[in-house]
C-alpha cells in the first residue's frame, strides 16, 4: 500500500479545496435530498486521514515518500510529504480557534448506519455535520503530527526545515496542548479524551528530546518566554503530576523544560538558523490554479449538476457508502486482508503482546520498532486504543 500514499494525499488535497471552496459556498441551497452526498463526499477527507494514520506509522512509509534515502538509491520526491506537513500545519491552526466537541448527531454516519440516513425525510443538518468531521479530522492529524515528529530525523532536511522553522511545531504543539485542557478556574479543563490529548503530548516529546530535531530547533528570546510559560501552566491543577502518571516518558520533557528556565538567558540569546533556500510545496498550488473560471463559477455547476441532480447524487452516496462499508477500504489499501508490519510494511503475522495493537513480521522487525520508540508509547496505546 506504500505506492498509494501519493495517491491518498492528492486525495486529501483535493477534497479539503472542494469543502472549503465549494461546498460551503452552496451550503445553504442543498435541498435535503442532497445533503448526504454533499457530507459523503467531505467525509471522504477524513477517511483518508485515518488510513494515513495508519500506513505512515512505519518509518519506511514516510521515507519512501520524503526521503533522499530510498531502498534503491534513488532519489525519491519529497512534495507528497511536504504537502501532508501542511495539511497537519493547517488543521492544527484550525484545533486552537475551534470548539472541540462532536454532534451526537453524526454518531449513525460513524456507525455505519446508512440504511437510517438515506430513508430520512427529515434529511441531515449539513453544517452540525461539518463542524463534526472538522472534529474528526483535528484528531486524526495530530495522529498524523506525532508519526511525522517521531520519524523527522530521517526525512530529509527540507521537511525537517518545514516542521521545525516554517511552521514551527513546537510552539503550535504548545498551543494546541493548552487549548485541549484549558486552565478555568484555577484547574485544568480537559476538552477531548487524553488518547487524543496524548498524541499531542508525544508529538512535542519527540520535538524536544531527540538530540536531531533538538538540535536543529532556533531559540530566540519570544519562544524561551513562551515555553516557560507553557511550564507554568503544566504546573497547574497537579498537571504533571497527572501526565506522568499516564504516560511516564514525559518526564524527560518536564526536565528540558526545567534546563530551559535555568539557561533562559543564554538560550534567548541564540541567533536563529534559518535556511538560506527553502522548497515549497507544489500540488495544492497547481489544483487552485487549475480553476480557471473561479471557485464561485465551479460551485454553482457542481451544484447543479450534482448535489441538485436527484440521479447522480443517488449513485455517488451508494458508491461512496459501499467503500466505506466493512474492510473494503483497508482492501485497498494493501490489496490483502492481512494485517501490516508496522516496521517494514509487509505482511505480519505476530502481534505486539503487550497493546495488542501494533502488528510485525518478525522479531527482527519488533525489536527494530521497539527501540525506534514503541517502547516509550506501549503502554499509553495499551491504556487507551479500546477506551
Amino acid at each position: 500500500g506504500h505506492d498509494k500514499v501519493p495517491v491518498l494525499i492528492s486525495e486529501l488535497l483535493a477534497v479539503e479545496l472542494w469543502t472549503q471552496n465549494v461546498l460551503k459556498r452552496v451550503i445553504g441551497d442543498v435541498p435535503n435530498a442532497g445533503t448526504l452526498t454533499a457530507y459523503m463526499i467531505a467525509y471522504h477527507e477524513s477517511v483518508v486521514v485515518n488510513l494515513l494514520t495508519i500506513v505512515l506509522e512505519s518509518k519506511e512509509s514516510l521515507q519512501l515518500h520524503g526521503s533522499l534515502n530510498a531502498a534503491d538509491g534513488d532519489a525519491v520526491d519529497d512534495q507528497p510529504i511536504m504537502e501532508l506537513v501542511d495539511y497537519v500545519q493547517r488543521n492544527l491552526e484550525r484545533c486552537v480557534k475551534m470548539k472541540l466537541e462532536r454532534s451526537d448527531s453524526a454518531k449513525d454516519i460513524a456507525t455505519g448506519n446508512y440504511d437510517r440516513i438515506l430513508n430520512s425525510a427529515s434529511g441531515m443538518n449539513l453544517v452540525e455535520q461539518l463542524r463534526d468531521i472538522e472534529y474528526q479530522l483535528t484528531i486524526g492529524c495530530l495522529s498524523l503530527c506525532r508519526h511525522i515528529c517521531n520519524h523527522l530525523p530521517d526525512l530529509p532536511v527540507s521537511i525537517q526545515t518545514r516542521v521545525l522553522s516554517t511552521h514551527d511545531w513546537p510552539l503550535e504543539l504548545i498551543e494546541v496542548l493548552r487549548h485541549l485542557s484549558p486552565v478555568n478556574g484555577g484547574r485544568v479543563t480537559p476538552m477531548v479524551p487524553f488518547k487524543v490529548e496524548a498524541q499531542a503530548w508525544l508529538a512535542l516529546y519527540h520535538l524536544m528530546i531527540d538530540p536531531t530535531t533538538s538540535k536543529a530547533y532556533s531559540w530566540n528570546e519570544s519562544k524561551v518566554r513562551r515555553f516557560l510559560q507553557f511550564r507554568e501552566w503544566m504546573e497547574k491543577g497537579d498537571k504533571i503530576k497527572t501526565l506522568l502518571g499516564q504516560i511516564p516518558v514525559l518526564e524527560q520533557v518536564v526536565r528540558a523544560l526545567e534546563w530551559l528556565r535555568i539557561n533562559e538567558a543564554a538560550m534567548s540569546g541564540q541567533s536563529e538558523k534559518r535556511p538560506t533556500i527553502e522548497e515549497v510545496p507544489e500540488f495544492r498550488q497547481r489544483l487552485k490554479d487549475g480553476v480557471k473560471k473561479g471557485w464561485k463559477n465551479l460551485a454553482k455547476q457542481h451544484l447543479e449538476t450534482v448535489l441538485l441532480n436527484t440521479k447522480v447524487a443517488t449513485a455517488l452516496t451508494q458508491s461512496l457508502t459501499s467503500l466505506y462499508s466493512g474492510n473494503t477500504t483497508m482492501e485497498v489499501m494493501t490489496g490483502s486482508e492481512a494485517p501490516i508490519c508496522g516496521s517494514c510494511g509487509s505482511e505480519a503475522a505476530q502481534k505486539c503482546s503487550r497493546c495488542k495493537q501494533e502488528w510485525y513480521c518478525s522479531r527482527t522487525c519488533q525489536v527494530k520498532a521497539w527501540k525506534r520508540g514503541h517502547k516509550e508509547i506501549c503502554d499509553v496505546v495499551a491504556q487507551y486504543a479500546n477506551s
